[in-house]
């Protein structure tokens, strides 16, 4: 038996209905889209709430919402790698490592040129490799020799039991990773910030696809 695991790409679609732009700024505060895209950045990837808070994007606790999600999203997308869905405390476990994961993400953001009604964002981003990390046959022999020990312990093991097993080695592996994380090359690509339906300036959705490809690969 040998578990293969599909790259893992995020939509970034759960993020993006969380993601609106609040404005709320006093007087004549000029938007700046670098300082947006960073702060943004920080809160949905590093759960990094200050930049967000200060720029009156909106509350902390929507801050932690987007974030919560965003590492849902990366759950839910790991949950159909196993092509079953994970008990509720595996999946709070993975969550948490996720975070921490998250946390090791690198980027930069450059400067900010208007274009017309939208702006161009420069993001200099370095992935980070993890679900790479999952297809190397290290992790597949070790899956195949923790399922077999299951069965073999307990011929009538359901498949949640056994979800929970690979679960387990799925967290202790982030875990080994957030501990020595590597990256591939650095790559420079656009953040386009635009005003949507409602006139408020938010990362576009592609550019969000974009960001949730290029940072974690």
């Amino acid at each position: 038996m040998r578990i293969c695991f599909k790259k893992i790409i995020t939509t970034g679609s759960a993020l993006m209905l969380l993601a609106v732009l609040m404005l709320t700024g006093c007087g004549n505060k000029q938007f700046d889209a670098a300082d947006y895209v960073g702060a943004m950045l920080d809160a949905s990837y590093k759960g990094d709430y200050g930049a967000y808070t200060k720029q009156d994007i909106g509350k902390k606790k929507d801050a932690r919402t987007m974030h919560e999600d965003n590492l849902n999203a990366l759950v839910d997308a790991f949950s159909d790698v196993f092509g079953t869905d994970m008990d509720e405390e595996s999946k709070k476990q993975l969550s948490e490592s996720m975070g921490t994961l998250c946390e090791h993400v690198q980027y930069e953001v450059g400067e900010a040129t208007a274009d017309g009604s939208h702006f161009n964002v420069e993001l200099k981003v370095k992935p980070l490799q993890f679900s790479s990390v999952l297809q190397d046959d290290e992790f597949n022999k070790a899956a195949e020799e923790a399922v077999k020990k299951a069965i073999e312990a307990d011929q009538d093991i359901s498949s949640e039991e056994l979800m929970k097993v690979l679960s387990k080695l799925l967290i202790d592996r982030f875990d080994e990773i957030a501990k020595n994380p590597t990256y591939a090359d650095e790559t420079t690509m656009t953040v386009v910030v635009e005003k949507n339906d409602q006139g408020e300036y938010e990362i576009s959705k592609d550019s969000w696809d974009l960001i949730d490809r290029a940072l974690i690969q």
